[in-house]
């Protein structure tokens, strides 16, 4: 007897029943996620119709303190003193005292010369001086002697004459001696070279064996000091006459900032060109800064923050509250009804992210610092974070 065609075996039935099962299960999700989205938006409308022309905002309100006018200007790191070290006589360098970058004080020996030579050229002028002064002994008798013979008339005046010039040239030979021997003992102190200031060394550029010849245009090695240290930069011109009224009153107060965010607070202005550069229409300035701790570097790159004076009882809004309108620069005031109004100001000056108000801002009003976009004059406003 053969199978009917519409005849299922158990597995196929099964298959059949999950396949209905999983569409049925598929259809009530669906169901359910459309309902849950409905009444989601119904919730939402009715919540926010009665408030659905408010604009939700932030604000501040304005400050008041003493501020300072600051201007920041790249700036560079320079040694306080720079001295390339050169010889002052002929000779070879017989030893070498100090190590490359190494921290040296005033009269520290650096190189030694060798001074056999000039020792040789001191003795023999000592010696010369030591026949010398015995001349000048046996010159000095004879011409008390013939003085005293000249008295009596017993010799004639030229004789005398001829052995006071003796007497005379054998000073003269003395003393010639004697800048022999300060000579000599300067070569000697020129063969032990020293250095003339506070610094660090930077490289030997002529080391133990080598030749040197007296005022070579190569040095032996740069010293530079560099604590204090210099940091220099360039101020526009129109700041001229108020960094010189703060200079003069001491209100000028320099920090600077390296690349690795360490600060130095203890700066002081100490030079101000006397000439502005007509190419920039800068004007250069230099501070000095004790860099006790060495973290400043000759040729660094920092940040220049230059206090030139500090505004007392000030109007101070975070900058992002201004806006800038046809009419100039303006700020979103929330009034009593909390309507946010338009109100024009005047800035005086920016400093780390806050405006300093020269007029139209009392301390205390709310000023809005987020949410513009959306305002108009007499737009009705809900602060964000109130219930």
């Amino acid at each position: 007897m053969k199978k009917s065609k519409n005849t299922f075996n158990k597995e196929q039935i099964i298959t059949i029943m999950k396949e209905k099962s999983f569409w049925k299960r598929k259809e009530v999700f669906t169901c359910i996620s459309i309902f849950v989205a409905v009444c989601g938006m119904l919730l939402f409308y009715r919540n926010d119709t009665p408030q659905s022309n408010k604009v939700a905002v932030e604000f501040v309100e304005a400050k008041e303190q003493n501020t300072p006018k600051i201007i920041e200007l790249p700036g560079n790191i320079e040694p306080y003193i720079t001295v390339d070290i050169r010889s002052r006589v002929d000779g070879q360098i017989m030893t070498v005292n100090f190590k490359e970058g190494q921290n040296v004080k005033k009269g520290d020996l650096l190189f030694q010369l060798d001074s056999r030579g000039f020792v040789d050229q001191l003795n023999k002028a000592q010696a010369q001086l030591e026949s010398d002064l015995a001349k000048l002994t046996n010159a000095q008798a004879e011409e008390k002697r013939y003085g005293q013979l000249l008295g009596q008339e017993v010799v004639s005046v030229e004789a005398y004459q001829q052995k006071l010039t003796n007497l005379n040239t054998t000073q003269a030979t003395i003393d010639s001696d004697k800048a022999d021997i300060k000579n000599a003992q300067l070569q000697i102190d020129y063969s032990n070279i020293t250095s003339p200031v506070d610094g660090k060394t930077g490289p030997i550029l002529l080391k133990e064996g080598n030749m040197v010849k007296a005022n070579d245009t190569n040095s032996l090695v740069s010293i530079n000091t560099i604590s204090p240290i210099y940091c220099s930069f360039s101020v526009s011109e129109k700041y001229l006459d108020v960094i010189k009224n703060s200079k003069a009153n001491n209100l000028l107060k320099l920090v600077v900032k390296t690349n690795k965010d360490a600060e130095i607070s203890n700066g002081e202005i100490l030079f101000i060109d006397n000439q502005i550069n007509e190419g920039t229409g800068t004007i250069k300035v230099k501070g000095l800064i004790p860099n006790t701790d060495e973290v400043l570097w000759p040729g660094e790159s920092v940040q220049v923050y230059l206090q030139l004076y500090s505004k007392e009882n000030a109007i101070i809004i975070p900058d992002k509250a201004v806006q800038i309108g046809p009419n100039g620069q303006y700020v979103f005031v929330i009034d009593k009804d909390n309507k946010a109004k338009i109100r024009n100001i005047e800035i005086d000056f920016t400093n780390g992210g806050y405006t300093v108000i020269a007029s139209g801002l009392k301390a205390g009003e709310k000023i809005v610092t987020n949410g513009q976009i959306r305002l108009q004059d007499g737009t009705e406003v809900k602060i964000i974070g109130d219930k």
